[in-house]
């Protein structure tokens, strides 16, 4: 290869190479769009699970309560039926 081809091929690269430079800011604008997007859905899907695990905990509760309602409510009765027999 002779000198001038080498020096040819160089400033070939050396254009690509600023070109691709000059696109840096731009691509450092969008990884830092994405990087916040990214963020912003994190947090997201943490307040979701949040949510989700409250629900679930007040579902449980509800749950509990149902069950000792459905008990008492039957001795309430029978005690209501008694008092009203006294009558």
């Amino acid at each position: 290869m002779a000198l001038t081809e080498f020096d040819k091929r160089v400033q070939e690269h050396k254009d690509k190479a600023l070109e691709a430079m000059k696109r840096v800011p731009e691509i450092t604008e969008l990884l830092d769009r994405a990087d916040n997007e990214t963020y912003r859905a994190n947090e997201a899907v943490d307040g979701a699970r949040q949510a989700a695990e409250d629900a679930q905990q007040i579902a449980m509760e509800a749950q509990e309560m149902a069950g000792v309602a459905s008990q008492v409510t039957p001795v309430f009765l029978l005690r209501m039926v008694g008092v009203a027999s006294q009558r």
